[in-house]
């Protein structure tokens, strides 16, 4: 029964996460991210990569908030993809020195 509870108080603590995010985070990152833009700011990038991390977390909160506005959605979307493959890369990049190396 004990593990019950702190089952289920994960679960609501999870769900008050994500909706703090949705209703106190993403908005602050859309303004950033405006803001970003319009100065032509190097920060940009890091913005975008951030919001790439919360998208991999919390991919359904994220499609859900950014419904309304699908550019961003798919920059979001566009940004994971290349965060997912650039982290893939290195390990591929073992694998392949990997084989090589067995093949000598």
């Amino acid at each position: 029964a004990l593990f019950w509870s702190v089952a289920a108080k994960g679960r609501l603590l999870s769900r008050i996460s994500s909706k703090h995010l949705v209703e106190i985070l993403l908005p602050i990152l859309c303004r950033l991210k405006e803001i970003l833009q319009q100065s032509c700011s190097p920060l940009l990038k890091e913005c975008m990569a951030f919001w790439a991390q919360i998208y991999h977390r919390y991919k359904s909160e994220v499609q859900e908030f950014l419904a309304n506005d699908p550019t961003l959605l798919q920059e979001v979307e566009y940004d994971a993809q290349k965060c997912q493959k650039q982290k893939q890369r290195p390990q591929d990049v073992v694998d392949e020195d990997q084989n090589s190396l067995s093949v000598e």
